[in-house]
């Protein structure tokens, strides 16, 4: 309180208030001040570094350290951060809380997404293709083949068989080539390859 306004202040509470009654309002309002000095550094001290970050039903809660245990005891977790190699700690708080990857499938955390373990791996935090990758950003299989629209199996795949794009007529493909019972049967410049026996057969690529 400024000087001035001050002394206007117990110039009127003076002339309606005993001056024992004034005295003691004076040091109330002195010790009210004290306490709000005294309490600025520790309420700073809670507002930082005596702060956490839980997980707690799928929510994200920052909440005093002092009652971290309470809510612990209800089945909340620390809030999980990457460690060095940028993977995370928990499948089922990957990078926020409630998002789980799902390790059905083979999934783990790595930072913030969930890394496909058969064909991606986690670098500094980030999920990059294990092996092949195609043309539109898809993460192969190791048993897959990349073409400009995605990953494929040549060797069963009738709309990709031993190669992009190399439809099978008869809709069928084995060991990568198109099974056939006559030429008309295979992709163009290929030719139909019976057995002995005259039974199904397979097409292949005349030198």
């Amino acid at each position: 309180m400024e000087p001035d306004r001050f002394d206007a202040w117990t110039r009127r509470l003076a002339a309606s208030t005993p001056r024992r009654t004034l005295l003691r309002g004076a040091a109330g309002l002195a010790g009210a001040a004290l306490a709000r000095v005294a309490a600025g550094p520790a309420a700073a001290q809670e507002g930082g570094q005596n702060r956490v970050t839980v997980c707690f039903k799928e929510r994200t809660l920052t909440i005093p350290r002092r009652a971290l245990d309470a809510l612990l005891r209800r089945g909340a977790v620390v809030a999980p951060e990457p460690d060095i190699n940028g993977r995370g700690y928990d499948n089922n708080n990957c990078g926020a809380c409630g998002r789980k990857c799902d390790t059905a499938i083979a999934q783990s955390c790595c930072g913030s997404s969930c890394c496909h373990d058969s064909r991606e791996v986690c670098v500094d935090g980030a999920c990059v293709c294990a092996n092949r990758t195609a043309g539109n950003g898809q993460c192969c299989e190791w048993w897959q083949m990349p073409c400009p629209n995605g990953c494929f199996a040549f060797h069963t795949d009738p709309n990709n068989c031993g190669g992009c794009g190399i439809s099978c007529p008869t809709g069928v493909c084995a060991n990568d080539w198109c099974t056939c019972t006559k030429h008309e049967d295979c992709p163009a410049s290929q030719a139909c390859r019976l057995p002995a026996d005259g039974t199904t057969g397979g097409c292949y690529q005349p030198v």
